[in-house]
């Protein structure tokens, strides 16, 4: 009796909402992936503005790269998006069906100095982690 109490409509009627609301949840949670994946990997203005904003966070959240200065939005907009080297990095990116070791990244030719026009390149993401890796061999001695 307490259990009918706390519903107001039959076990069945409950289930049967249950199973209508999950399985819309779920075709709603593939509408957004699908979304946002488009949005993602298909529109090359997108992509360079979430570059400077993953660089923001990072200059702005993290121990490792607080302090260190960056050029503005609007400067660093007008620098990729109009850069040739990363528009052929992002298509090379696309025609290769969006490998993770192919993605652009920002790399900083200095890495004491922060990410300023004048100190950024662009490179794939492979290319970016073999550079760190070797520049951080030359810093201890590793490498001539």
């Amino acid at each position: 009796m307490d259990q009918q109490k706390k519903y107001k409509c039959s076990e069945e009627q409950r289930r049967s909402s249950l199973i209508y609301y999950h399985k819309n949840s779920e075709k709603r949670k593939a509408r957004i992936r699908e979304r946002q994946a488009f949005r993602v990997r298909h529109d090359f203005n997108f992509f360079v503005y979430r570059m400077y904003t993953r660089m923001w966070e990072r200059v702005t959240s993290r121990d490792r790269y607080k302090g260190m200065s960056i050029c503005s939005r609007k400067e660093f907009l007008d620098f990729a998006i109009n850069d040739f080297g990363l528009k052929s990095l992002y298509e090379e990116w696309q025609q290769n069906g969006y490998d993770r070791k192919l993605v652009p990244s920002v790399d900083r030719i200095d890495c004491r100095l922060g990410y300023l026009v004048s100190n950024i390149q662009f490179l794939t993401l492979s290319d970016n982690g073999k550079k760190a890796f070797f520049d951080r061999a030359r810093i201890v001695g590793l490498l001539n």
